[in-house]
């Protein structure tokens, strides 16, 4: 099997548990304590695989523009993005609303065709009709039905969880977004090298 698929399905595994834990934690902490917890302790398991792979030395050959952007990566989608996920939770839930999480790539599409000149490919055009499709089943349903069934203040707070969810979608799809242009920068300057 394909490291890369293995890692994807691992990572995969790992943000669905996540977002259960996170849910469990929110019943006795704020967002902002669980998002907290969770990047340092995010950081704790980085810092030790960086070490354990000896491969902290790399870390001093980084250009001042690619730890800006390493930056800007790391506050828009683990402190904006995880913040604006885990507050979603507390509104409307983890299994109602992680799809609309989940079409971060529909954001990341959009901006590599607008900003980064990529070229939309057949296949990549047929996923981003499938995200859009799903997102407005999921939300057409989801909101009929809970519309119905709930008090008028009820109806707010539903409505701000979804827009909290879309936020935490357009952080990470940046986040994406960002991670290209990285991975970009980087291979750039070994070619230059």
């Amino acid at each position: 099997m394909n490291i890369g698929i293995f890692l994807g399905f691992l990572a995969a595994c790992a943000y669905g548990s996540a977002a259960v834990f996170a849910r469990i934690g929110l019943k006795s902490l704020p967002a902002g304590a669980v998002t907290l917890l969770g990047l340092w302790a995010g950081f704790i398991c980085l810092t030790i695989t960086i070490f354990s792979l000896n491969q902290h030395r790399d870390l001093l050959d980084v250009g001042v523009s690619t730890l800006s952007l390493m930056a800007l990566l790391g506050v828009t989608g683990f402190c904006l993005g995880r913040f604006s996920f885990y507050r979603g939770i507390s509104y409307i839930g983890v299994a109602r609303a992680t799809p609309i999480v989940a079409s971060n790539p529909l954001v990341s599409t959009v901006l590599a065709i607008t900003l980064g000149g990529e070229k939309l490919h057949f296949l990549t055009g047929i996923g981003t009709i499938a995200i859009i499709g799903g997102i407005s089943l999921i939300l057409s349903e989801s909101l009929s039905e809970k519309i119905q069934t709930v008090k008028k203040n009820d109806k707010t707070t539903l409505i701000i969880g979804y827009f909290i969810y879309l936020l935490a979608s357009i952080c990470y799809g940046i986040a994406g977004f960002l991670g290209k242009i990285l991975v970009f920068l980087e291979n750039f300057v070994l070619l230059a090298n």
